[in-house]
């Protein structure tokens, strides 16, 4: 496949390697990498699977307009908070803040700010049978919609999600 120079050169030796090797393993192979240039979203073929992972480290129930978090947030309705064992220490930054999250069919928003260690994800009352302590969440996953969503929700793009994750952040790379 022949890729825009630009992108390649842009990407880091270990990125461009993997990358590479991805393709040759298989040619239809797609990654999506998003380039803000003066405000217009440019998609650059090249395919790559993602995802985050984490736990579920508490949760409770909230009433709105209860403070959350550094800052003490107002809460923005009635119902449960999960906090989750990622935090800007590990990359996952203070903008996040307000983006939402799908998990196991809820939609949940972080809310208040991102900690050093652990964020708190709002979700709304029916979601707390699914949420259990201890439990692994997946920040995102390998939808690409919901990962360029979260990304645009964020305001950045989707390449700095992956470059301002820390070496706190285990990586595993798979060509299958």
């Amino acid at each position: 496949k022949q890729l825009d120079k630009d992108i390649i050169n842009n990407l880091t030796p270990i990125f461009k390697e993997t990358i590479f090797k991805i393709l040759e393993q298989d040619e239809n192979a797609i990654l999506y990498l998003q380039n803000y240039n003066q405000g217009i979203n440019n998609k650059h073929l090249i395919e790559m699977y993602k995802e985050l992972e984490t736990y579920i480290i508490r949760t409770f129930k909230v009433e709105k307009g209860r403070p959350i978090g550094y800052g003490a947030t107002p809460c923005p309705d009635n119902g449960i908070i999960a906090i989750i064992a990622l935090g800007y220490g590990d990359g996952f930054s203070t903008r996040f803040q307000g983006s939402s999250i799908k998990f196991k069919g809820h939609k949940g928003v972080i809310v208040g700010r991102v900690n050093m260690d652990m964020a708190q994800i709002f979700f709304k009352k029916e979601a707390e049978k699914d949420l259990i302590t201890g439990e692994l969440f997946r920040v995102w996953d390998h939808d690409q919609k919901n990962f360029l969503h979260f990304a645009e929700e964020s305001g950045v793009i989707a390449y700095e999600l992956f470059c301002q994750l820390s070496s706190r952040i285990p990586r595993i790379y798979s060509l299958n």
